[in-house]
């Protein structure tokens, strides 16, 4: 029998360009799964659109002294380009501070955080933060690098670690330095409103173990990982000034936004809404899609993201209480590059920005985006990290295809 299926892959940011990493991880799976439930005969929408508030898309316009949505709207068209120009077609390719996607966004968001807020799962707490005394500001998440807490390795933001997945506590993190002026950070005090993520440990951890033989083990390992060690509190506010305002009559939220990682996957949700307003004229049926149990809903996302699509967006789920949780979180790994130095990262500073390893060159040179698709498939990031190798990639793709 058909079913309907929403399919997500996880929103880019809009601060950069695409690489074979990410087409990899969340887009390629997702556009060849959407490909197939269609050929099946289900009713199929893919949602996905750029990610473009936060402290990565400010700290990008710092660095190129741009407005944030000067950088936002350029990389969002460029964005776009390179998943048309692979074939990867979205039913509603949005965008969270976009034209024609900006305001319903900032509803929902708004909405979700007085929701959540008034049924008692935010703390207002006054908390200790890294602060930069010369560039006289808060350095939340993306701000301050350092070396990881839990695991060692440097090059850890104050958010997150890409080397164990771990969410990071800023104030331990070892030997920090703000992004902004390379300074040494001191501690001061700000006021945050913190979600209660362990209230959820118990109703997270009975619907993950209800997703055994369902989800990827690696998935699920490491969100049961997590809550055993005991989810934290968590601020969903920041102190910066491009997102969206914090929609409480509280002196003390003046000059605050939401924390992007709490308003980018509520994304989903509202472009869903404004295609739904776009093509039928009615955003409220969204609701079809997110509220109705015979929708099942898949997000596919790269390894780094699982903390926040396996728990604190499922917390944010139940604590809202009018969508449905999602049938599945498909997360693949990393793929880095081999080049005459051995394996390493896709990053801007150490990957030619001619290279093919970047889309917008590799479809600049003319080359065939299905022979791409098809070697990314075949060496896909499923269960462990993979390689993007330049030579095998020609040499399969003149063997095999």
């Amino acid at each position: 029998m058909s079913r309907r299926y929403l399919v997500t892959s996880a929103l880019p940011y809009s601060n950069g360009r695409l690489h074979v990493g990410h087409i990899a991880g969340a887009y390629l799976p997702a556009d060849t799964y959407v490909r197939y439930l269609r050929a099946r005969g289900h009713e199929v929408r893919y949602i996905c659109g750029s990610d473009d508030n936060g402290v990565a898309i400010e700290i990008a316009a710092l660095r190129q002294k741009r407005l944030p949505q000067d950088i936002s709207r350029y990389f969002h068209h460029r964005q776009k380009a390179d998943f048309a120009g692979l074939g990867i077609e979205f039913d509603v390719y949005g965008g969270t501070h976009q034209p024609g996607y900006q305001a319903m966004h900032e509803r929902f968001s708004q909405e979700f955080f007085r929701r959540i807020h008034d049924q008692g799962y935010f703390r207002k707490l006054r908390t200790k933060q890294l602060y930069d005394p010369t560039a006289e500001r808060f350095l939340p998440d993306r701000y301050v690098r350092g070396k990881c807490h839990h695991c060692g390795a440097g090059g850890a933001t104050g958010d997150h670690c890409d080397a164990c997945g771990q969410l990071i506590d800023p104030l331990l993190l070892i030997d920090p330095v703000s992004e902004i002026s390379g300074a040494k950070p001191v501690v001061r005090e700000t006021t945050h409103w913190h979600l209660s993520l362990q209230k959820f440990e118990r109703p997270l951890q009975e619907w993950l173990e209800s997703k055994r033989g369902q989800w990827r083990p690696n998935v699920l390992n490491f969100a049961l990982g997590q809550i055993r060690q005991g989810l934290p509190e968590r601020s969903m506010t920041r102190d910066i000034q491009w997102g969206i305002p914090v929609p409480l009559d509280d002196p003390e939220a003046r000059g605050k936004v939401l924390f992007v990682w709490f308003d980018a996957p509520i994304g989903y949700i509202s472009f869903t809404a404004q295609l739904c307003q776009d093509s039928e004229g009615d955003w409220q049926a969204y609701r079809r899609w997110w509220c109705e149990p015979d929708t099942d809903i898949v997000h596919f996302i790269g390894e780094d993201n699982t903390v926040f699509h396996a728990l604190i967006w499922p917390a944010m789920l139940m604590a809202d209480g009018r969508h449905q949780l999602p049938a599945a979180v498909v997360a693949n790994n990393f793929v880095n590059i081999r080049s005459g130095t051995g394996d390493q990262k896709v990053s801007k500073s150490q990957t030619s920005e001619d290279s093919p390893v970047w889309i917008e060159e590799y479809l600049k040179r003319g080359l065939d985006p299905d022979a791409l698709r098809y070697y990314l498939t075949a060496t896909a990031p499923e269960t462990a990290r993979t390689t993007f190798d330049p030579r095998e990639f020609v040499q399969r793709s003149n063997g095999e295809l």
